[in-house]
């Protein structure tokens, strides 16, 4: 379950059971939310540990990280949100195209300019699953030690030429 408080999975409970569910109802149990706004949703073990951000610019594939947190909730991408210990790892991936190809739909259904998509392979089925989408990106802090370039430099031409547009 998910309270309506900030991102990056915080204040998610977890509930093994639909009786744990209930109880927790029934005993104010609930997490808080700034707007009474509770998600219930069914948890998907996630193959690998990892789930996999695809970060997109202009809607298309700009690049990808995998996380690993370990079996935390709590996964922001970013490298300035892993706070040491915390046993969050990230590390640059290629996902398939298939996978691509699915991020870059999702980013022109929504017209996401810039922001990720997070995706997970299901462990029981092998199926993807996305989950979140980000209409805001979480660059990596030292893109050139996780990626081996600067994502920002693409994005700093996209915006000079946006702005171009504007004129």
């Amino acid at each position: 379950m998910k309270a309506n408080i900030g991102g990056s999975g915080a204040g998610i409970i977890r509930f093994d059971s639909l009786d744990e569910l209930r109880a927790a109802v029934t005993d104010d149990g609930l997490p808080g939310s700034v707007d009474g706004v509770l998600l219930v949703q069914e948890y998907v073990p996630v193959r690998g540990g990892a789930i996999t951000r695809i970060e997109t610019l202009d809607r298309k594939f700009l690049y990808a990280i995998d996380v690993a947190g370990g079996g935390a909730f709590d996964l922001c991408p970013a490298d300035a949100c892993v706070v040491p210990g915390s046993g969050i790892k990230m590390a640059a991936v290629e996902p398939s195209q298939v996978l691509k190809d699915a991020a870059e739909a999702i980013a022109r259904a929504v017209d996401l300019d810039v922001g990720g998509v997070e995706v997970m392979i299901d462990d029981r089925d092998g199926v993807a699953r996305f989950y979140d989408i980000n209409a805001l990106s979480n660059f990596v802090a030292k893109p050139l030690d996780v990626l081996g370039w600067d994502p920002h430099d693409r994005l700093v031409d996209y915006l000079i030429e946006q702005i171009g547009k504007t004129r």
